[in-house]
């Protein structure tokens, strides 16, 4: 369109320069034919002035033309380029509005991915407090079972034992056994009964009265701890197990000063002889 509208100015301008051309020539080719008719040469200058008059107008005129013409070409070129900036600025801010929403976007997809990340380490962290308290309880489940087998063991033994000592009432470790059991059970006073038979049939057997002895001091009964605790160790000692008599010795010391502190009594004359020789330990003495 532009091209099309300074093409056809110059045409205009061309047609409009060939005419006062084509009266400035019309105009000197009058004044020649009038100076050679006249034979006057004032006749031939007014047609020549006016030639020259109408060839300086005419480019006058086509100066004016060209600068106008000119001039009117650099508005639409300006315009051309304030339309043009004004698209780009617009392009601009399009871009800018485009970035703008991207960025946004972005950032929100972020802060969804971020929470859906903290979600999921919420649920991983549930997850593995539950599979730890599956364990727990699988580990507890395994532990009862365990205990419970134990008690079914311990049980049988007993009865086992039990059948036995009908054939054999009079088997000190068949007692022995069957007081493990009882102790292994929580039965206190079944394995003391069971301990004080054994005795019975053995009465030199150190294991059976330090057993008791350590029931007995767990029921509180002090004094008879204190009895079978000086028993062990004396038969201990006769057997040569030094091991045991040191611990059953030691377990009699204790025992005894508690009892001692907790009835503010005097030792009488043969719990003193006693104290004293397991103290020096000589145990050979039965007083």
């Amino acid at each position: 369109m532009t091209q099309q509208n300074s093409e056809q100015p110059n045409s205009n301008l061309l047609a409009k320069q060939n005419l006062f051309d084509g009266i400035s020539a019309l105009c000197a080719f009058g004044g020649v034919i009038a100076s050679a008719v006249t034979q006057n040469a004032l006749a031939a200058a007014l047609p020549l002035a006016g030639a020259v008059g109408v060839h300086i107008f005419n480019r006058r005129q086509l100066m004016a033309d060209v600068t106008q013409h000119y001039e009117t070409m650099i508005r639409q070129q300006n315009l051309h380029i304030v339309n043009h900036q004004t698209s780009l600025k617009n392009l601009s801010q399009q871009i800018e509005s485009l970035q703008n929403g991207l960025q946004n976007q972005v950032t929100q997809y972020h802060l969804e991915n971020q929470q859906s990340l903290e979600g999921q380490a919420r649920q991983l962290g549930e997850i593995n407090l539950v599979i730890a308290e599956l364990k727990q309880f699988d580990n507890l489940s395994a532990e009862k079972h365990q205990q419970l087998a134990d008690k079914v063991q311990q049980l049988q033994k007993i009865e086992n034992v039990s059948h036995a000592l009908g054939v054999h009432p009079s088997s000190p470790y068949m007692y022995y056994q069957r007081a493990l059991s009882h102790e292994s059970l929580g039965d206190v006073e079944a394995a003391i009964a069971d301990y004080t038979q054994a005795i019975k049939c053995d009465p030199q057997w150190p294991t059976a009265y330090h057993n008791r002895g350590m029931l007995y001091a767990e029921l509180g009964n002090r004094k008879a701890a204190v009895e079978d605790l000086r028993q062990a160790a004396k038969f201990y000692f006769d057997k040569g197990d030094l091991d045991n008599y040191k611990v059953a010795r030691e377990l009699f010391k204790q025992y005894y000063s508690i009892d001692f502190i907790n009835s503010h009594a005097l030792l009488n004359e043969a719990d003193n002889n006693n104290y004293q020789a397991v103290l020096a330990g000589n145990l050979f003495d039965d007083n």
